[in-house]
Order: structure tokens, then C-alpha cells, then sequence
């Protein structure tokens, strides 16, 4: 898990520090970050996909406050579903969510409504969900909770700070698998029937706040366009 996460990060450190043949700095910020748009070779390297709402600075057409939120909402971040202006601290918030997705085999925000996903990502303490992983790597859960918090004077700012402690992180751990080795077991297990889906991630969704009702898919995009505080009233 902690090589997968160093190579996501290491994508995310590329992007955010990305600069044009002129020098230019990009200011790159996917906003879309999820494990549909991670992408594992068969020589275990990992791949970050699809920038294709990505802001930047260099953009001609930036989005302008009023025009609907775009994103995953199981892989948001709190200020994304505000329209707020995005830092390179919203992608590591989606880390954090897939980092701990990927160390649980769990979805953090999980509901079966749309709105209610909104409402875990804004307001759910996410501490009684990082104690299992503390029991068993207390510094991988205090670097969850940096991603992870909402508070932005609290999380991590930079990509590359997140980078270097996973490197870290993963020097302490005894273990010689490579990522390489790692996807053939998977495969092994996946054409064995041994690798499945965790029950709980097995689910159907109704978009409530759309006119007609049907399900969606963990990888379906929305877009908010009502504000946040009518909806979250709406819920209480």
C-alpha cells in the first residue's frame, strides 16, 4: 500500500510543481482524484489518469464562482464542494481518501444518497475510522489525519511533504514485495476468484435530486448546482 501511495504522490508532487518550456508555473490541481483515474501496469507502476477538469493557472477559461461544482463526491474535498479557490492541499485531501480506501478496502464517506456523501465529507469525524490503522501504524494514521483535515491550516499543503514522509514511512516496514510482484499475485488471485469486492462497497445509489430516480456507479461525477448550505438544510 505504501509504494502504491508513494508513486500517486510522486504524480501529484510532478503536477503541482509543473512548469511550461518558458518556466511558466502551472499550478496544476486535478480535482478529480480516485482510483478510476489511478492506473497500475503490469510492472507495478502507478499511473495518475485523467486531468481533464484539472484547474490551472495557465488555463484560458477559468471557472468562475457561481458555475456548478465538478468532482467525484466520494473523493472530494470540502472546499471543492464549496467553490472555493483550490490549493494543492484538495488533491491531498483525495489522497487521504483513496490512502485509506486502499489500507481498508473500505470507502470513508459511504451512504447510499448522494447528499448524504456530501454531508459525511463536510461534517463525518473521520477518528474512530483511522484508530484500526493506528493500532497497527500509528505514524500512517497521523499522516491520514493530516490529509485528511479540514481545517486547511491543519493539512498537509504540500504534495511533496506528503511524498517524503511516505518514503519514510515505508523504509520502517520489512518488506521486499515489489509493486511488480504485487500486481501478479493480484492477477493470480482475480482469475483464481480469490479477490472480490468487500461487501460493504457493493452498493446502489438513488440521485435524489434528480428529477427522475436511478442508480450510479462510485465513479460517477456530479455537479453541484444548488448552494451547500440550501442542501445541508434540506438534510437537517
Amino acid at each position: 500500500a505504501l509504494d502504491l501511495a508513494k508513486q500517486i504522490m510522486a504524480g501529484l508532487t510532478y503536477a503541482h510543481a509543473f512548469r511550461t518550456s518558458e518556466g511558466r508555473k502551472a499550478r496544476l490541481i486535478h480535482r478529480d482524484l480516485k482510483p478510476a483515474n489511478i492506473m497500475l501496469s503490469e510492472r507495478g507502476e502507478v499511473k495518475v489518469m485523467d486531468f481533464g477538469i484539472a484547474r490551472s493557472s495557465l488555463n484560458l477559461y477559468l471557472t468562475t464562482t457561481g458555475q456548478p461544482v465538478k468532482g467525484t463526491p466520494l473523493y472530494i474535498s470540502p472546499e471543492q464542494l464549496e467553490g472555493e479557490t483550490l490549493t494543492p492541499a484538495s488533491d491531498i485531501f483525495s489522497f487521504g481518501i483513496v490512502l485509506y480506501e486502499l489500507l481498508t478496502n473500505r470507502r470513508l464517506f459511504l451512504s447510499d444518497e448522494t447528499h448524504a456523501v456530501i454531508a459525511r465529507v463536510i461534517q463525518m469525524d473521520v477518528e474512530p475510522y483511522l484508530e484500526p490503522i493506528a493500532a497497527v501504524n500509528a505514524p500512517l494514521a497521523d499522516l491520514l489525519r493530516g490529509c485528511l483535515a479540514r481545517d486547511l491550516s491543519e493539512r498537509f499543503g504540500s504534495a511533496r511533504e506528503v511524498h517524503e514522509r511516505l518514503v519514510t514511512l515505508r523504509a520502517d516496514v520489512e518488506s521486499n514485495v515489489t509493486t511488480a510482484e504485487f500486481v501478479r499475485l493480484l492477477q493470480e488471485g482475480v482469475n483464481q476468484g480469490l479477490v472480490d469486492r468487500h461487501p460493504e462497497n457493493s452498493f446502489a445509489w438513488e440521485r435524489s435530486s434528480a428529477p427522475t430516480e436511478g442508480s450510479i456507479d462510485d465513479d460517477d461525477e456530479i455537479e453541484v448546482r444548488r448552494p451547500l448550505t440550501e442542501i445541508v438544510r434540506e438534510m437537517e
